[in-house]
């Protein structure tokens, strides 16, 4: 018997009913923890009932990515401030978030600080671009 013939045999048991092999129940139970963890994925990604998130790009005038640019948002109604760095592609993000009004502030060296209120809802992450300025050079 050749071993993809163990996949389909059947042993009969005393009691007349039939038993599957061990290798078909575990290709069973891999198949449903398959498809059990890909429904899952997807709802790892999004936020939670009770918040929201915030993400955006970075960019120069020129439109060049900006990594590294210091990213700040601060709760307006609580007063709580948060922070972080944008990666090598000039993206930030900001998860589990409460739903309410921010002040989003991007700095970094050689360009103006911009700012701009934002509204963080429910459930998916709002997308906010920012552009920052370079800073006007002092005459000689």
């Amino acid at each position: 018997m050749h071993s993809a013939d163990l996949a389909v045999c059947r042993i009969e048991s005393v009691g007349g009913g039939s038993m599957r092999f061990w290798p078909v129940r575990s290709l069973l139970s891999s198949v449903l923890l398959l498809f059990l963890s890909l429904s899952f994925s997807n709802e790892l990604n999004a936020q939670t009932t009770t918040s929201g998130g915030l993400s955006g790009v970075v960019t120069d005038p020129s439109n060049a990515l900006v990594p590294n640019a210091e990213v700040e948002i601060k709760d307006i109604a609580k007063g709580t401030i948060q922070s972080t760095k944008t990666d090598y592609e000039g993206v930030y993000r900001f998860f589990f978030l409460a739903p309410g009004r921010y002040m989003l502030t991007v700095t970094h060296v050689g360009f103006r600080q911009e700012s701009r209120a934002v509204t963080v809802l429910l459930g998916p992450q709002v997308s906010v671009n920012a552009h920052s300025k370079s800073r006007k050079q002092a005459p000689v």
